[in-house]
Parts: structure tokens; C-alpha cells; sequence
């Protein structure tokens, strides 16, 4: 199964995956396909083609477990001397678990795949730890592909701190800080430069920020450049014509979303979230920031919403929802004060939306080896999981299910109460919620203490998140035709988040409100930054942009707080994992798998290995973040009460990918999410092509320990 929301279709580049070996002669490839020829048609449309690249060097799970600190630095400057002049230099990634990834030309392709150190070369996935929540980089890309070169407002980064790795500025003084950026780039990468960026209409929302911006004239090898730098803090497109930021030139007006008017006048009041501009300097990864930042940054943030609610209703402002250093805040406001807030919006308002549902949910698992199996038992001889927290934002896990005997699960529950769902949290507080270490029990399934279900099929709302949790870190469990039952990080503990509304009309249905994920999300970002827990978040929830249609790429702008915490996330090392749908869909995939950074996760049938039909699924090329697949198809795992059922679903598939992540950080502590994406990538997946239209495939990876 897989949660629900709404988008549209978008055709791929045809391309044929063939050996390597065939085609060079060469034997240095693993025995894996290698899709040559999409590779060489992309380098000679766009100059480059960005590849990842796994050397022939010791970088097993064996190896990492034996010895953590394994250095490949000198392999990797050593590739790279034998593509000299052929790759783009400033723009290359060095992975911590012994992979590469460079964007280069036909030349330095070819050279690649003769070369006795590439072991296998596979299509790269961008990284992109920039915040750009207006899609920024796109439109620089499409500029310089129109024109040659584009203008681009920079504003570096004063420290790079936390789970951030990269080159850190040491000058706290601007105008020192942006001639030690200029200083480090590769100039011929770049045209002009003026040392005074161009200023937001909105300025006075962010004049100190502002005040560090440089503008710079880049080509597209300086885009490359500036999209693998991890000491940026804002890059924005300048409109030439004016010199200005381009969205200020070309924004759009405020939105304001009816359905908020529409939920209030029949509940006399309504749960919105009100987004601020992201202005230039504004960024929700606080580990680019000074402490001084950070905390300037977030009273800034809440002195705005105050400022806006005390207008509209005095005294609401004790209501606001506010995560910390996020420009976006939720509240419950009354009929009146919502059509006064509409009637005259501040201008430091983006848009504001009602909270609405996500999606919907989907269940199964499967570790088995086998043709479609992930072979999971391989890699349990190296690694468990131990020291892992699995995530698990769904409709309540039954802590007590054999399956999870001897684990530790932390709870809470978020929910919402309005005219067509109620919230299924346990002694829920005034906005539906029962926090965490509040109640014992807050995230059993769908609040079972309290809304009592009758039984639980596997097909119910409410055995969702139990089944997904028994994926990605069940152990032990005994299916009556099956047997023993195990998901992928058996010894991970769990964090059971119930995040599930239920319809008044229909309590075997229910949904995830947007409002709900963004607390849930920023409750494991807490247990990340106060406890400092290993986590990996699974989110098997995905809902549409409309009835037919599917997101075709990346969906920062459906709801900026998600997003933005998910960023933070990120560079705090905390994957995101999403379900891509259920719909069937060629050419696009559903919220909030299409966020940017989020890892995305269809299905294949676990015993022929073969695509699952339902699965959304769109040219992976088209989104920011991995894109997986794994088992999906005839899934057994645990369902209340005790009990154990079958299901389908990219749902299914989303906790594998999560369980398999959780494995390689129990060795790789230290790895980061794009180091552990690309480990599975490159050394434990298989290439599976995919028809998205007759005569358009794509090559996605398919999870696979060997």
C-alpha cells in the first residue's frame, strides 16, 4: 500500500543498457550492466554527463566493519589524474565508502571505461546540499543552456559545523569572507564577478544576509562547480535586465488557499500554514550557520508570524506552531480572522495553505534472496543494524507484536481534528497530539487504547504501519504458512510515529495531514540533535497533484516546511525514504517522494524480480535524491494484533531501502546520506530497465546485497 496525494507525465531518453565489456573489450567492469550508451548520448547533448564511478579498490561491508577509517583518497586522485582535462575540476564529489562521482565529457567517459580502477559507472544522482526552494539551479541551467552563461547571486557560508563536511570559511568578517570564496573557485569556470550581490525586493527582511551576496557570471561548468560546494548558503538566478533577484522580477502573486475559507465556515475555524518568502541568506540547514546566525535566524522568524497574527487576531499568537529556524508556521484561527488575514496579506507572505491530507498508505516485506529478493541474509554476517533508529511515520506500530520482542520503541502521535477527520492519538492535546514520553502507548495502532478496532485485515488503515515497521527492522516473527519472518535491519530499534487521521464518515480510512508530518519530522530532528540517535526516516505515504497526474520532477514548493526540514535532515545525516505511489504512473511519482534530497523507493515483485505495474515511476534523472527499487510484490510481515499478513505496494518497498540504509550506517557511522546512497548504488543493486512509454526506458537500481 502507499499514503496518497497529487501531479503530471514527462517522456525519458530511449537507451539500451549493454556490457561494458562488450563493447571496449575491457574486462574491468563488474559482471553488472552498464548503460554506455544513455551515458555517452547525455555527455554529447549537455557537453557532460554526471557519473558515478566504484573503484577497484577494497570497500566491502567486510572491510568498513574491520576498519572504519578506510582512506581511498589516493585512488581517487589518482582516477582523476588519468581524466585530466576531460572532467569538470570544483565540481567533483569524493565519497567517504570508496565511490566517486565526476561530470565529464565523451573523452574522459571513454578513458573511464577502459581504466582498470573502475570497477563499475553508473549515472550519478545530485547531491545538491544548496537550499534552492524556488528551483533556482534549474533555471540557472536553462539560461546558460540558452544563452551560454547566466548571472547568479551567491551568498558563501560562514561555518560549516555538525554533520556539514566541507570547506569552511574562517573570516568572520563579509567582505574578507567573499574574496576567500572567489579565492577558492576555479576561475575558468567563471566570467565577471561583482563583490555587491544584487539585493532582494524584500530586503528588508534579510539585510544582513544580503549584504554578504556575490554576483557571478558562470558557465555551466561553473554551475557544476557551485551544486557540489557544500559552503554555500544561497545561490539565486539574477534577471539581467534588471540586475535583481529573478524571482523577485518574476514571482508569483501571494497564494491564498480557499479550501481554508471552505473548512471554516463549517467549523467556525481552520488549521493553516502560513510560509514566508525564502529570502536570500535564509536557510533551514543550521549547520552552515554561526550559533549567532542560528539564533538571529529563528527570532527573526518568530517576531514575523507574531507580528502577523497579532494583526488579525490578538492573542492567537500563543497558538502558533512554530519549528525552530523554519520560515513556516501552522496555527488555528478563527473564521474572521482568517478572511481578514486574506483581505490584506503581509507582504513577507509567500502563501498560505489549509492543512490538507497527504496521502495514503501501503504495506509488505521481503529479505529473501531469490530472483527479486534483496539478500539481506549476506549482509547480515557483517552488519544487523545495531545502534540504528528506523523511523516510522505511518498509522502506529503494536509495540508489543512478537516480531519486535526485545526492541526499544519510542512513541508519539500527531493528529488533527476537523470536519471530516479526528485524531487517533491516545489523550490527545489541544491540537490532537500526544507527545512524546507523555503516554505510554501514543503511537499503537491508530491509537488502539483509545479507538478500539475490532480486527486488523492487512488490508486495514490501522495494520499499515505495523506491516512497514516488520520490513525495515523486524526479527523473529512466526507466519503460520511462511515461517520465520525477518526484515532487512533486524537488531535497529524503532521510533513509531501514528501520524494517521481517521475519517468520520469511514473510520477503515484515514490520511496523514501535512501539519502532522512536519511535527513528526521535526520530532526525530529533536531525538537527531538532543540524543544524537542514528536515524533513518520511512515515509510509505504518497499522494498525487491531481486525480491523473503525477509530480515529473522535483516538488520543493507543495509545501516549503516539509521541505526545508528534510534538508536539515539531510546535512544532519538523517535519510528521508518515500514510497513513489501506487497508481501506476510513466513519468512522474508522488509527494513527498519528489521533494528534493528525499530517497525514492518502486516496487518489484520479490519472487520474478520483474517491475511492479503499479509503481509510479519517471526517468530518475528529472528529481534531486536516489531513486530505488525494491520488493514491493507479496510482502509477509507483522499486522496487529499479533498477527501477520501479505500485502503489495511501494509502500512495501520504501522500508527495505530504509532498512538497507540503516545497515550500512551501523558500520559507516559516519558516512553521509549521499556516501551510503551511493555505496548502494554502485556495489549492492542491479540495474533493472524500465518501459515508460513504447520506445522510452530508463535504468533504475534495484536493491541487491552481494
Amino acid at each position: 500500500m502507499s499514503l496518497k496525494i497529487i501531479p503530471a507525465v514527462l517522456v525519458s531518453l530511449c537507451s539500451v543498457a549493454y556490457s561494458a565489456q562488450d563493447k571496449n573489450g575491457s574486462d574491468n567492469f563488474s559482471h553488472e550492466n552498464v548503460d554506455l550508451v544513455s551515458l555517452e548520448n547525455e555527455a554529447r547533448n549537455n557537453k557532460y554527463v554526471h557519473v558515478l564511478i566504484d573503484m577497484n579498490v577494497m570497500n566491502s561491508i567486510h572491510d568498513l566493519q574491520k576498519n572504519p577509517k578506510i582512506n581511498f583518497e589516493i585512488e581517487q586522485e589518482e582516477l582523476l589524474e588519468s581524466i585530466k582535462e576531460y572532467y569538470v575540476e570544483g565540481a567533483v564529489w569524493k565519497g567517504s565508502l570508496g565511490q566517486l562521482s565526476v561530470y565529464v565529457n565523451n573523452v574522459g567517459l571513454e578513458k573511464l571505461s577502459k581504466n582498470p580502477l573502475v570497477r563499475a559507472l553508473v549515472p550519478a544522482n545530485d547531491s545538491e546540499m544548496i537550499y534552492d526552494p524556488y528551483g533556482d539551479i534549474e533555471k540557472i541551467k536553462r539560461e546558460i543552456i540558452s544563452n551560454g552563461i547566466a548571472i547568479v547571486s551567491v551568498i558563501p557560508a560562514s561555518s560549516i559545523d555538525g554533520e556539514m563536511k566541507g570547506r569552511a570559511l574562517g573570516s568572520s568578517d563579509p567582505m574578507q569572507r567573499k574574496r576567500e570564496f572567489i579565492k577558492s573557485l576555479h576561475a575558468e569556470n567563471f566570467g565577471k564577478l561583482w563583490m555587491d550581490g544584487a539585493r532582494s525586493i524584500n530586503g528588508e527582511l534579510s539585510s544582513s544576509a544580503e549584504s554578504q551576496s556575490i554576483n557571478l557570471e558562470v558557465k555551466i561548468e561553473g554551475l557544476y562547480e557551485l551544486k557540489n560546494r557544500k559552503d554555500i548558503r544561497s545561490i539565486r538566478l539574477i534577471n539581467k535586465k534588471y540586475m535583481r533577484l529573478d524571482s523577485d522580477i518574476n514571482g508569483f502573486g501571494i497564494h491564498l488557499d480557499p479550501a481554508a475559507i471552505d473548512e471554516a465556515e463549517l467549523s467556525g475555524h481552520a488549521a493553516i500554514i502560513i510560509h514566508l518568502k525564502r529570502y536570500p541568506g535564509y536557510t533551514p540547514i543550521s549547520g552552515i550557520l554561526t550559533p549567532e546566525e542560528k539564533k538571529s535566524q529563528a527570532e527573526e522568524i518568530r517576531k514575523i508570524f507574531s507580528e502577523i497574527v497579532e494583526k488579525v487576531e490578538p492573542g492567537a499568537t500563543e497558538r502558533l506552531q512554530i519549528v525552530e529556524g523554519i520560515a513556516s508556521a501552522a496555527i488555528e484561527l478563527k473564521l474572521e480572522s482568517i478572511l481578514r488575514l486574506y483581505k490584506n496579506p503581509d507582504y513577507r507572505i509567500e502563501k498560505i495553505d489549509f492543512s490538507k491530507p497527504i496521502g495514503e498508505l501501503s504495506l509488505n516485506t521481503s529479505t529473501a534472496g531469490g530472483v527479486g529478493g534483496t539478500n539481506a541474509q549476506y549482509i547480515w554476517q557483517y552488519t544487523r543494524g545495531a545502534s540504528q533508529w528506523i523511523a516510522v511515520i505511518d498509522s502506529g506500530v503494536q509495540s508489543m507484536h512478537p516480531i519486535f520482542n526485545n526492541k526499544t520503541i519510542l512513541q508519539a502521535c500527531y493528529g488533527t481534528n476537523n470536519a471530516n477527520h479526528y485524531t487517533t492519538c491516545p489523550v490527545p492535546d489541544a491540537n490532537g497530539d500526544t507527545l512524546p514520553d507523555t503516554f505510554f502507548g501514543a503511537a499503537e495502532p491508530c491509537g488502539f487504547l483509545a479507538h478500539p478496532t475490532p480486527n486488523f485485515p492487512t488490508n486495514h488503515i490501522c495494520a499499515h504501519g505495523t506491516h512497514v515497521a516488520g520490513i525495515a527492522a523486524g526479527r523473529g516473527g512466526q507466519h503460520p504458512q511462511g515461517g520465520i519472518l525477518n526484515g532487512v535491519a533486524i537488531d535497529s530499534n524503532i521510533v513509531a510515529i501514528n501520524a494517521i487521521s481517521r475519517q468520520r464518515s469511514n473510520p477503515n480510512s484515514g490520511v496523514v495531514y501535512d501539519i502532522d508530518l512536519v511535527k513528526g519530522l521535526d520530532y526525530i530532528r529533536q531525538l537527531r540533535v538532543t540524543r544524537l540517535y542514528e536515524l533513518t526516516v520511512n515515509l510509505s505515504i504518497s499522494g498525487l497533484s491531481s486525480l491523473a497526474s503525477a509530480y515529473q520532477n522535483n516538488c520543493n514548493e507543495v509545501n516549503p516546511q516539509v521541505s526545508d526540514l528534510v534538508a536539515d535532515l539531510k546535512s544532519r545525516g538523517v535519510a528521508v525514504v518515500a514510497s513513489t505511489g501506487n497508481n501506476g504512473i510513466r513519468g512522474g511519482i508522488g509527494y513527498p517522494s519528489c521533494i528534493s534530497g528525499v530517497v525514492k523507493v518502486g516496487s518489484i515483485n520479490k519472487y520474478t524480480g520483474l517491475f511492479s505495474n503499479f509503481t509510479n515511476i519517471n526517468n530518475p534523472i528529472m528529481y534531486s535524491g536516489h531513486f530505488f527499487l525494491a520488493p514491493g510484490g507479496g510482502i509477509a510481515s507483522a499486522v496487529p494484533t499479533g498477527q501477520y499478513g501479505v500485502a503489495d505496494g511501494t509502500s512495501m518497498a520504501a522500508p527495505h531501502i530504509a532498512g538497507a540504509i540503516a545497515l550500512i550506517k551501523a558500520v559507516a557511522p559516519n558516512a553521509t546520506v549521499d556516501d551510503v546512497n551511493n555505496f548502494i548504488a554502485a556495489k549492492h543493486s542491479v540495474p533493472k530497465e524500465i518501459i515508460l512509454s513504447p520506445g522510452n526506458s530508463v535504468i533504475v537500481r534495484s536493491l541487491k546485497f552481494s
